[in-house]
């Protein structure tokens, strides 16, 4: 990876995240637009950068991604499972109390 294309990726990057209400409007997800990106710009018969897969860039940007997803899932594994448990419980709750004004007055 050379710094044209390094410097092709920053500018998807934050073309992405200046655009995102726009994508978010037309259902367009980030890895949807990230995706088209590449193919647009790193294909070798037109693109405008090169990727050197075997390079030592590809190698870090590829442990800094497998190790932010591993944290991620490790994170969420162990707080997401009890707080939508709560959630779910109050929304219930909620709607019996809804439901049935006379229960909530004893």
């Amino acid at each position: 990876m050379n710094e044209a294309t390094l410097i092709d990726l920053s500018i998807a990057v934050f073309g992405r995240a200046l655009l995102a209400d726009w994508f978010a409007a037309r259902n367009l997800t980030g890895p949807f637009v990230f995706m088209a990106a590449g193919l647009l710009l790193a294909n070798s018969s037109w693109g405008i950068g090169s990727v050197d897969i075997e390079g030592p860039t590809v190698h870090a940007l590829a442990s800094t991604i497998a190790v932010t997803i591993v944290f991620s899932v490790i994170a969420h594994g162990i707080t997401a499972r009890p707080l939508t448990t709560r959630y779910v419980k109050a929304v219930h709750n909620a709607q019996r109390r809804t439901a049935d004004p006379s229960s909530a007055n004893g």
